[in-house]
């Protein structure tokens, strides 16, 4: 008889908590994946005692290699097989962990590091006999038991034996070093190019942030942090009415992960993980190719949209939510981490999918803005303006005072402008109309400063949020708590120019970031 296997990993989670900077992110991401891998290698090989096995999530073959050094394998497994025994099951399990433990530097290579690690990872798995619904949709019978399985979890708490913190916990230096001492990362082509510099070494986050830059000027001390799965994924799932289906799944997954990841790559960007419909990467704000990380999470979007419809196409095509940080150098990852993670469920809880959340923190100010991805334009339009593309970030206290004159005049008449803009809304007014409106109100003097840049602004204000109906909402202090303030259609023209000063304000962040004194890396 069929049996059906569900096996959970961990605690990746808990791994993480320690990393610093990218390559330790990277690290933890990587190991855990290769558990995975390992788990799915033996049981595809030809000696493996079990028969017929069938690997339903991650899509796997025997001997398949991705050498982009990306952790693609998640951890979760499920498969089915006959002949299978759990004393088998167990054996693999150890022969994987030794294996994995192996994969950490000569420092961690000691009888007491491989004891407390053979504890630390957290290998759990349920066998159930097939029955109707296993056979029609095995994942969503398992995956129940797993979370319950990995609900409770138990971890060591003697933090001096295990390798991720002490690892994680060196200074910058010697913890780099012992990284890409390490095994595992001698198994990444160093010509991939996504995660060493032109000296082979692992990437910092000030050179994630500058990609074209050369070496010895000054940094941008800011740089990308970005979360994204899929929406409403599960529900996909549900609906499935075949386990062939749930391949065909994991299959455009993969595929998208190997895509999006070199897409990533030719940004200038890093790929930390990339499993299943999740995955997360550094990126600088203007990549290599002059376009900003929204522009590159839009295209991201629209190839996973197109390979789930590939492979997909008798169900509905999930969409992409983002979570994007734009993080101080001087931050640890893993607090960046952490907050894009919420940012990104933030994004979720909103009525409607596909959506981006935005933040950027400068010390210890942050301005949040959630645009749906279908009109994202609407958002790069007024963030770009002020930027010379071609060359990256527009530079100088010139460009500052011009952002900030500009926000000074749209505050000061702001009543003006909501009102003029109804009428506009309304039909009432065309685009030179509204203009001509508006800018006689304002004091000459003032407006004549920088007519074009404030002019650009208005009408840009004009077509994208008031001419239009857009998805954008911002994050208000209410109550010393945070409550999303949804702009619907703009019914409320206040809404709308709110939204509109809090991108400005977002811009004029970026710009102050640009006069802070930063590194020089030599």
């Amino acid at each position: 008889m069929k049996t059906y296997v569900g096996i959970t990993i961990g605690p990746i989670t808990n791994a993480l908590q320690y990393a610093k900077d990218p390559q330790s992110l990277w690290f933890a991401c990587a190991i855990f994946s290769e558990i995975s891998r390992e788990i799915c290698e033996a049981l595809t090989a030809p000696n493996c005692s079990f028969e017929d096995v069938e690997i339903y999530t991650p899509y796997y073959f025997h001997g398949m290699k991705v050498d982009d050094g990306v952790a693609k394998t998640h951890d979760r497994i499920v498969f089915s097989a006959e002949n299978v025994e759990e004393a088998v099951l167990d054996k693999i399990i150890s022969l994987v962990k030794g294996d994995v433990s192996e994969l950490f530097p000569v420092e961690y290579q000691s009888p007491a590091y491989k004891k407390f690690l053979d504890d630390y990872f957290q290998i759990h798995y349920i066998c159930l006999e097939e029955n109707e619904n296993l056979n029609k949709n095995c994942m969503m019978e398992i995956y129940p038991h797993l979370h319950d399985m990995e609900c409770r979890q138990v971890l060591s708490e003697e933090t001096a034996q295990n390798p991720f913190y002490d690892l994680f916990g060196l200074r910058e230096d010697v913890r780099s070093l012992r990284i890409m001492s390490s095994p595992l990362a001698h198994t990444v082509k160093k010509g991939a190019g996504q995660f060493f510099n032109g000296r082979g070494e692992f990437k910092t986050v000030y050179e994630i942030a500058n990609p074209r830059e050369p070496d010895g000027r000054k940094k941008v001390p800011y740089y990308c942090l970005v979360r994204c799965n899929g929406d409403d994924i599960d529900h996909l799932l549900r609906s499935f009415s075949e386990n062939k289906k749930l391949i065909s799944f994991s299959v455009a997954c993969l595929q998208h992960s190997i895509t999006a990841c070199e897409m990533i790559r030719q940004f200038g960007g890093l790929t930390v993980y990339a499993g299943g419909d999740e995955f997360f990467f550094f990126a600088p704000l203007i990549g290599c190719d002059g376009k900003t990380v929204f522009e590159l999470c839009q295209r991201i979007e629209q190839k996973f949209y197109s390979f789930m419809k590939e492979h997909l196409p008798w169900s509905n095509s999930p969409s992409l939510s983002f979570g994007v940080s734009i993080q101080r150098c001087t931050h640890e990852v893993y607090e960046a981490f952490t907050k894009t993670g919420e940012l990104l469920k933030l994004a979720k809880t909103l009525s409607l999918k596909n959506n981006t959340a935005v933040r950027i923190t400068n010390k210890s100010r942050m301005e949040n803005i959630i645009v749906n991805n279908d009109d994202i334009d609407a958002f790069l339009d007024i963030f770009k303006e002020g930027y010379d593309i071609t060359e990256g970030m527009v530079r100088g206290e010139q460009k500052r005072a011009q952002m900030q004159e500009a926000l000074d005049i749209i505050t000061e008449f702001k009543d003006v402008v909501i009102s003029v803009a109804e009428m506009a809304k309304n039909g009432n007014l065309s685009p030179d109309e509204y203009l001509r409106s508006v800018s006689k109100i304002f004091d000459g003097k003032t407006y004549e400063r920088n007519p074009m840049f404030l002019k650009n602004l208005l009408l840009l204000f004009y077509r994208r949020l008031v001419r239009k109906e857009r998805q954008i909402w911002t994050l208000k202090r209410s109550k010393d708590e945070f409550d999303v303030k949804k702009t619907y259609s703009y019914d409320y023209e206040e809404q709308s120019i709110f939204v509109f000063e809090e991108i400005l304000k977002m811009k004029e962040n970026l710009l102050e970031l640009e006069q802070e004194r930063s590194p020089i890396f030599s």
